[in-house]
């Protein structure tokens, strides 16, 4: 309690898990001895306390991303990375990884770097929380991670859906539109870009955050979308072959083909991340393999 207290967050997980293990031999007793009842209260209770401290971590974590990335000051609209027309170009797997070095190269300057203002300071405050905090929500199990990674995902893409929301509180229409659908990709390219530089190494890989999070962007724009495409088919059709017919047919064009050239790019990069994974996995379980020396005559025989 302590340790949660404090935010002692490393700590906690490890006296958690501790407390879980005992707690196991005492199960059977916690309704017949009022004692462990107590024990067992106390522990959800705590629990639970943990749960809610490190999902306002999260969202406070996310948050704080998208303020030091300029999302929230930032306009609705494309920088140099929309391109015009139909010249967009697919991203390969050796382009990314150039990408991801840089990115790793200027993470590791700006981790080895001292001072900086109050606000990068708290950023990497709450970093070092949330990497601790991990080890807590990986005690706490699998459908807590999963809405702790819901938490953060939500946070860090609020910025994108209030931006680029399509109902009557939209705030700048023209931003949302589908004829300028490659802003939406724009935004999210920088926001994966700087998750990539501030973030490394927060989340264990495990997690799988930039998947979840590149979802969670997929399916908001989904819903937006999918709002977009029902209002063009409520309104009245132009005569076809007339000039309004020809440049929404052209709109729904781009559109189409800037979303699946987008989708391709976000396979390219969850792919390596996933092949990432799998060699790092295939090493580690390579290094606990035994030596042939060491197995023994009961191994041997199976």
């Amino acid at each position: 309690e302590d340790a949660c207290g404090d935010g002692r967050y490393a700590e906690a997980g490890s006296l958690l898990a501790a407390a879980r293990e005992v707690s196991e031999h005492f199960a059977k007793y916690a309704e017949e001895v009022k004692e462990v009842g107590d024990c067992f209260e106390r522990l959800r209770g705590l629990e639970e306390r943990l749960e809610r401290e490190v999902r306002d971590r999260m969202v406070e974590t996310g948050v704080a991303l998208a303020r030091a990335n300029g999302e929230e000051e930032e306009e609705a609209a494309g920088g140099a990375d929309v391109a015009d027309e139909f010249d967009v170009k697919v991203i390969t797997s050796d382009e990314l990884f150039q990408q991801e070095e840089k990115s790793k190269a200027k993470g590791r300057i700006d981790h080895d770097a001292d001072g900086g203002d109050g606000e990068e300071t708290e950023l990497r405050g709450l970093l070092r929380s949330v990497a601790e905090a991990c080890s807590v929500v990986d005690v706490l199990g699998t459908e807590a991670r999963k809405r702790q990674i819901s938490a953060f995902c939500d946070s860090r893409l609020a910025c994108y859906s209030n931006k680029y929301r399509v109902d009557d509180s939209c705030v700048d229409p023209a931003a949302s539109s589908l004829d300028v659908v490659d802003r939406r990709f724009a935004f999210f390219r920088k926001v994966m870009k700087h998750m990539e530089e501030e973030v490394r190494g927060i989340f264990p890989s495990a997690w799988n955050v930039a998947y979840q999070l590149v979802r969670e962007f997929l399916l908001v724009t989904g819903k937006h979308l999918r709002i977009l495409l029902e209002g063009t088919r409520n309104e009245k059709p132009p005569a076809p072959g007339s000039e309004q017919h020809s440049s929404q047919v052209a709109v729904l064009l781009k559109a189409l083909q800037k979303t699946v050239l987008f989708e391709r790019e976000m396979t390219v990069r969850l792919e390596r991340d996933y092949s990432l994974r799998l060699s790092a996995s295939a090493a580690t379980a390579s290094s606990h393999r035994p030596h042939p020396d060491e197995v023994t005559e009961f191994d041997a025989d199976g």
